[in-house]
């Protein structure tokens, strides 16, 4: 990621994210974010 833009805040990953895609995790996280709160979480092809 060149020029990485954050989308949002988010608490729970979103079922289809777009490659370089990149979100705070919310406070009160689910499930694959759960007792991840305040960090990124992005996604890039392969990862």
């Amino acid at each position: 990621m060149a020029n990485p833009a954050v989308e949002g805040v988010a608490s729970a990953p979103p079922n289809d994210p777009a490659e370089g895609s990149l979100y705070i995790v919310a406070v009160g996280a689910t499930g694959e974010w759960s007792g991840r709160d305040g960090e990124l979480a992005g996604w890039e092809a392969g990862a």
